[in-house]
């Protein structure tokens, strides 16, 4: 059995628009994983929405997360510890496969990585999801959430807690199995979410296929976008 169920019925409810993008990376990495069993990682998963599509009865699923409220709330079919990423409480070469999604950018990325290469079984996977820092969408949603926060202590103690956004690079012991670059002006869709505007999947679709013929006409335009999703496999 592979690890994840690819449901198209699942929305990643965090950035719904990722959605699609998600499940084209969790395919992946369906097919680069040869085992039928494992112990999956979800660091900083908060209420762990990709439990509900994991293979649960095949694969040991842990949530890691510093957020007790989250961790309340993340179902009880799983395994939740609250802890760090900078300091994963499981055993050495323990564990198969790691995800983060909207994560990295709240820890330190270096002792991150060097804690995978000490937790992850050689042939582990990491699966990163990560918001990108250069999308001009984005970036105005930044500044004026920043503007916000000179008037709301929460908003303001909130981008204090982002540390870096991630940028892809190699890691060393590790090898690249996939890198993809999405979102250039489909972020639209995350002030949308926030506004709770409705809109139809026909408008959706052809935002995005609007996006999708820039960035490969434009690849500059990849340096931009808002998503980044990578896979790393140990060696």
């Amino acid at each position: 059995m592979k690890p994840f169920n690819i449901d198209e019925r699942w929305v990643y409810e965090n950035v719904i628009y990722w959605t699609d993008e998600i499940l084209i990376n969790l395919s992946y990495l369906n097919y680069f994983y040869k085992k039928e069993t494992g112990m999956i990682l979800d660091i900083g998963g908060g209420y762990a929405p990709f439990s509900k599509i994991t293979n649960l009865t095949n694969y040991t699923y842990i949530l890691v997360d510093p957020n007790n409220y989250k961790l309340n709330l993340a179902p009880n079919n799983i395994i939740k510890i609250n802890g760090y990423a900078e300091n994963i409480p499981v055993d050495n070469e323990s564990v198969d496969i790691i995800l983060t999604s909207s994560c990295l950018q709240y820890i330190d990325q270096n002792v991150f990585f060097f804690e995978c290469q000490r937790i992850l079984k050689e042939g582990g996977i990491i699966a990163i999801h990560e918001n990108g820092p250069y999308n001009p969408l984005i970036i105005i949603a930044r500044i004026i959430q920043r503007f916000i926060g000179l008037f709301n202590k929460q908003h303001w103690e909130y981008r204090n807690t982002i540390l870096e956004y991630y940028k892809f690079r190699e890691i060393e012991g590790f090898e690249i199995l996939r890198y993809s670059q999405t979102g250039f002006i489909t972020p639209i869709f995350l002030y949308m979410q926030i506004l709770s505007f409705k809109y139809p999947k026909s408008l959706f679709n052809f935002i995005t296929s609007i996006d999708n013929y820039l960035l490969k006409k434009i690849p500059f335009l990849k340096k931009m976008t808002f998503l980044n999703s990578v896979i790393y496999r140990k060696i």
